[in-house]
């Protein structure tokens, strides 16, 4: 009963400055994002630079209570802004190690000005940091990533996605599992295809990262995707097939953008090849002294 009552720790390994920055800094932290969550229930935006993320893990290093510091030196830097700004008109805060170390002079300045100037730029430049971080932490983890949600990654996509965690409020799973409902609905196109028109059609990757990127900034909707690409498409495949025989097509982002190109250079190959191959016939049944050597 005695014992039950006092208050006990286990300390396994000793967590350095380093090892606290690194929790911080990770894309799915939930104490970062839980303050982004608090700040954006009142329309304001937040951002954290690395510089800030170092003060931080080191005021959480000095508490000598592991990674629990994490949380009260991140309450107590923000305390300030998280009781002043929902009743102002700051829509965007950008934390940097200035911001955490000089609190009131930055709450005076943003009651002056609320767009202030010098936090604009200070958001842009974070938001670049944070995005960059994102991606570096994505080829870092690549392999374990693209396994885990069945997304192949390329160059193009991992900045999709970084762009993507940057602009809202989500840990990095989530934006994954976003990805990875966006990827296996643009793969549904392909089966209407073939269900419609008779085509067998295989987007390539580069492909879905330009529907994607249609997608992501709601320049259209897949139901928009499909039809454009039936109206696009549909009278040319159909044609290489009568000519060639030929049923199966990779689509690539120049057929999406050029489609009338595409089937050109499709029909142009499909020619070139049939022509070699009456070549290689002719010399094939050509007498043997008459054959180029």
């Amino acid at each position: 009963e005695f014992i039950g009552r006092l208050p006990v720790r286990a300390v396994f390994e000793r967590l350095g400055e380093q090892d606290l920055f690194t929790i911080l800094s990770n894309p799915n932290n939930p104490i970062i994002l839980g303050k982004k969550l608090d700040f954006a229930a009142y329309g304001i935006a937040i951002k954290f630079g690395p510089a800030a993320l170092r003060l931080l893990a080191g005021l959480a290093f000095t508490e000598n209570t592991g990674a629990r510091g994490l949380v009260s030196a991140v309450e107590r830097a923000l305390l300030g802004f998280e009781t002043h700004l929902p009743s102002t008109k700051v829509r965007r805060l950008a934390i940097s190690e200035d911001v955490i170390l000089n609190s009131q002079n930055w709450l005076e300045k943003l009651d002056q000005n609320p767009d202030h100037p010098d936090m604009a730029v200070a958001f842009a430049r974070i938001s670049d940091e944070e995005k960059s971080a994102v991606i570096r932490y994505i080829n870092e983890t690549k392999s374990h990533l693209s396994d885990r949600f069945g997304l192949p990654l390329t160059a193009t996509r991992m900045e999709l996605i970084a762009d993507c965690y940057i602009a809202q409020v989500n840990d990095i799973n989530g934006v994954f599992d976003q990805f990875r409902n966006f990827y296996e609905q643009i793969k549904t196109i392909e089966m209407q295809f073939l269900k419609k028109h008779g085509i067998n059609i295989v987007f390539e990757e580069d492909a879905i990262d330009h529907i994607i990127l249609l997608w992501q900034k709601n320049k259209t909707d897949l139901d928009a995707i499909y039809k454009q690409l039936s109206l696009n498409l549909e009278y040319g495949l159909k044609l290489v097939r009568e000519k060639t025989g030929r049923n199966r097509f990779f689509l690539t982002r120049q057929a999406l953008e050029a489609p009338e190109e595409f089937i050109s250079q499709v029909l142009k190959d499909a020619t070139s090849r049939a022509g070699d191959a009456l070549n290689l016939a002719a010399i094939n049944d050509a007498p043997e002294r008459t054959r180029p050597t």
